[in-house]
This record gives structure tokens, sequence and C-alpha cells, in this order.
């Protein structure tokens, strides 16, 4: 902790003090924490910009009453962290996506697992045993993405195809590429830009709601390449007989148009023109192949997603005899790993869509031991207790907001012997942690997997076992 005496400056205002700090710790999403004494109380301090290690001199905005942290603004550097690197990305200064880029990899993943194990201290019924991260595969830190998201913007008479600065709405100079991506995405995007130009069509603004062109997503797997234009209503004929040519320039296999009509942040939209292909690719995790649609929701990273799936599946130690209930199931990916060892496995998904892909995805790989219903884990889970189905696993991948209140009750009251728990947002894993020691499930073991190096983010699996 840094502590010490210091004095108000002339030039602050008398609710600041400039105060030399040293950044301790992670905090969320990429912030860095220091703590100090001010007037005998200790404050935490969130340190724009600094990285864990780094010693500064910031002029701290003391907190007002009832809040939890100050702000520091750091004025000057004193020394910078043993653990700091050059950043391999150009970029990154603007674009805010990779905020530990300037830190190297042992060192990220030591401060991640340290975040870890002060989050995970004070659940009930102590910490678990926390194992070291698992990294990146050797020689793999660049093109391991299989999906981009690209935002237009057009301002002062230039048009830009990239990824928004950090923190707003704007496209960051030199976003059109992106190190963590392939090369065929960037070559994509460069084309789909030059395109745009020479077809003399319009840019969506936000501010004015006219203009036709939004975004574009690309993505990867094992049969192909696809590439979703996003726009406000179709594309002339014309325009999109040019688009085809321009993207298979960069080996994109399909091509498809979702057409957004509503206003806000563009995501996918209501409609979608396929122009090419099947409008969808194959993607391959450790022997299966799932069919990947522009929606779809997949795991970024190709070469840690095996990794992920593999460990939470050898943590769960299942049996082919087992029932296993695989909740927030997706297009499958889980159970249909999970079917290769069990004798039976249901899945559970909100998204009807996905449900039916999860079901044409047991069909293409041919397991017939699967099956999927669809609707909220609260609602479904219900009818499959009362149906006397007694899982000896269960399997959460739910999203980062964590489990609803009621699952994990309804979950513990089918008596499972383990829950297996992939997490993307550790805090709720906390959360709900305590809510299973209650219900006599104990937290024993937390293995972290580092799906996205370089920024704070870190995927856990847990293992909860039945009390005895």
């Amino acid at each position: 902790m840094n502590s010490f005496s210091s004095q108000r400056t002339e030039t602050t205002a008398p609710s600041s003090l400039t105060l030399q700090l040293t950044s301790e710790e992670l905090g969320k999403n990429g912030s860095c924490i220091a703590w100090t004494e001010v007037s005998g109380k200790t404050v935490r301090v969130i340190l724009p910009g600094t990285l864990p290690g780094d010693t500064v001199e910031a002029v701290v905005e003391l907190p007002k009453k009832g809040a939890h942290s100050a702000i520091g603004r750091v004025s000057r550097f004193v020394r910078k962290s043993p653990g700091r690197r050059s950043s391999p990305c150009p970029a990154s200064a603007l674009c805010g996506g990779c905020p530990l880029i300037e830190l190297t990899n042992e060192a990220q993943l030591s401060y991640k697992k340290r975040f870890l194990e002060k989050l995970f201290s004070a659940i009930p019924g102590g910490a678990p045993q926390i194992l070291d991260p698992i990294p990146m595969p050797h020689g793999i830190d660049s093109g391991y993405r299989n999906k981009a998201v690209l935002y237009f913007e057009e301002s002062a008479g230039t048009r830009k195809l990239g990824m928004y600065e950090a923190g707003s709405h704007h496209v960051a100079p030199g976003t059109d590429s992106c190190r963590l991506c392939p090369n065929w995405m960037a070559e994509a995007a460069n084309a789909v830009l030059h395109w745009s130009k020479d077809s003399g069509l319009s840019v969506w603004s936000e501010s004015s709601q006219t203009g036709l062109l939004r975004g574009l997503i690309l993505r990867s797997g094992s049969s192909g390449r696809l590439a979703t234009l996003v726009t406000s209503s179709s594309i002339p004929d014309s325009a999109s007989e040019n688009l085809i040519p321009a993207l298979q320039s960069a080996g994109v296999t399909d091509v498809t148009v979702s057409i957004k009509t509503r206003p806000g942040n563009f995501v996918l939209g209501e409609r979608a023109q396929v122009l090419l292909g099947r409008g969808s690719i194959t993607a391959e995790i450790s022997g299966l192949e799932f069919e990947v649609r522009p929606e779809t929701f997949l795991q970024v990273n190709t070469p840690q997603t095996p990794v992920l799936y593999d460990t939470a599946i050898r943590l769960a130690s299942i049996d082919p005899e087992d029932t296993v209930l695989d909740l927030y199931s997706g297009i499958g990916t889980i159970s249909l790993l999970l079917a290769r060892k069990a004798g039976h496995v249901i899945g559970v998904e909100i998204v009807p869509e996905s449900v039916e892909e999860a079901k044409k995805n047991a069909v293409r790989n041919g397991l017939s031991n699967t099956e999927f219903f669809c609707g909220p884990a609260e609602k479904i889970l219900p009818d499959i207790y009362s149906r006397g189905i007694q899982p000896k696993t269960v399997f959460v991948d739910p999203s980062r907001k964590g489990l609803e209140a009621s699952v994990p009750g309804i979950i513990t009251a089918m008596g499972p012997e383990t829950v297996i728990y992939i997490a993307c947002g550790p805090e709720a894993l906390a959360r709900d942690a305590a809510k299973f020691h209650s219900l006599g499930y104990c937290l024993d073991t937390l293995q972290p997997v580092d799906l996205f190096p370089d920024t704070a983010h870190i995927e856990c699996v847990a293992r909860f076992r039945r009390a005895q």
C-alpha cells in the first residue's frame, strides 16, 4: 500500500491531492488500482493509463461521500513496471481493445491470477484451489481470432472502416486491420472500403439517422470465410454484383447482407440476404463440426476454444452411463463434446435458432444421445426435474451476468454430484459460488484459461462438488 503524507497543491482544488502511487492490481475492464492512506483512511485509487507495477505521480480527486473509489490523473511516470514491453500494435493507444498489451504475457497471467485470488478469497467456504492460468499455445500471439466486427464512419470527407476508439463511437485510425485477426480479414475490409467508395453508397449516420452502410462482420471457419455487410436497407443490384468479386479477392466464400432498420449501435439486422454461397460456414472443434451463421455465438479464440472445453470435461470425470445436463447450450458445442463420453446429454438454450442448429449439428456429427429444449433455464429446469431426470453432472456456461437467481436452487434440488461452471465473468461466478455454498455445494477447483490475451478478461472453469 502506498502510505505517506501529502500537501494540497496550489493548482488543484481542495478536494484533490498530488500523490506518488504504485499500481498494485488489476481492476475491472483493465483499469489498475492503487491504495493509499489519506487522513487516516484507506483510499482505493483507480489509475487509468497505468499497468500493474507502474509508479506514478498523479492528481487524485478524492472520493465524495458514499463513493468507493478515487480517480487519479497521471501527471508523470516515476518508474515503469518491470513487466512492461513495447506495444506490438501501432493502433493500441487509440483502439483500447487490448489495455494490457504493454505487459509481457507472463506478467499478464500473474496479475490475472492475483485478481482471481483476491476475488475468491472472501467467498463463503473458503477460497478454492486456483490453478495457474492455461496460456495461449507457444508461439501463437496473433491471427487467432475467428471473428472481427468493423464499423463504417464518414466525417470531414474521409471514410473509414474499422474498430471504435476506446469509450467512443468513432473509428480509430489504422484499425481496419488487427494483429489478433488473420490477414485475410484486413484484405477483406480494405476491399469493402474501396468498393463502398467506388459504388457511391452513403454511410449511416447515427445522429441524422440516414445513410446505408453500417458495418462489416467477418468470420472464419474450417470450411471457408464468411462476410456479412450490415446496412440500413437493401443495396442496389449493381453494387452487390461488384461486392462479390471484391470479397472473393480476399478468399471470402460466403457473403450475406444483414438489413438493420432500427436505430442504435449496429448489431445484426432483422432481415438477411445471401449473396454468395450458403451464407454459413463450418467450424471444427475437437473433431466435431458446427454450422456457423452470421448470428451464431462461438468462442472467438480458435486455438484456445478446444482447450477450454476439454478442460471443463476433464474436470467433470464423465462416465459412459452418465446423464449430463448442459445449460445455456447454444448451438450444442459443449453438449456434443459431452455426448461422446456420456450416455445421455440434455441441452437447454433460450435462442430458438440456436436450438435448431444444435439439433442439426447433432445429426451432422452422428450423435443420437442428445436432446435439446428451448426456453429460459429457470423455466425449463423445473419441467426436466418433474420428469424425474437426475443428472450426475450439470454444466452451465452463462453470459457475463451469470446465473438467474433461481437457477442454483433448481440445479442443486436435482442432486448432481458435480456442477461445472464456465464463466466469462469471474465476479458473477464469485456471487453464484456463494449461493451454491449455501445450498451445499463447495467450489473446490478454479482453472483459468487465457482466451483474451492483452485484455483484463479471463475465462474460468469452476468445479462445484456436492457436500458429503
